[in-house]
């Protein structure tokens, strides 16, 4: 199976922005994801990066609106999470590297 790996500079306003910055390690994969007209929902896979830091900055934001953990072990971590913004979507939607999956 093929696969593309990129970098994209996330705002550090969003929540996922200020944990990339304070934890140079972290990486964030999106597993899948759905925008709609007025909530975003993505499964996303990380590594570097604790899994409290994860809960307690998703609670402190207030566009997230669920943040839930799906697995956690083995360094890495799988959360769910739906959100009023659509920021991150539209970063991706922006730079034209959105996988067909998040549209």
């Amino acid at each position: 199976m093929a696969s593309i790996r990129f970098r994209v500079t996330v705002p550090e306003r969003l929540w996922i922005g200020k944990i990339s910055r304070e934890y140079d390690t972290a990486e964030f994969r999106i597993l899948s994801g759905i925008g709609g007209d007025e909530r975003a929902s993505a499964l996303v896979e990380t590594t570097g990066v604790p899994v409290d830091v994860l809960r307690e900055s998703a609670e402190r934001d207030p566009s997230i609106d669920s943040f839930r953990v799906v697995m956690h072990g083995d360094g890495k971590t799988v959360f769910r999470n739906e959100a009023t913004s659509h920021e991150t979507y539209d970063i991706f939607r922006d730079t034209g590297t959105m996988p067909e999956y998040i549209r």
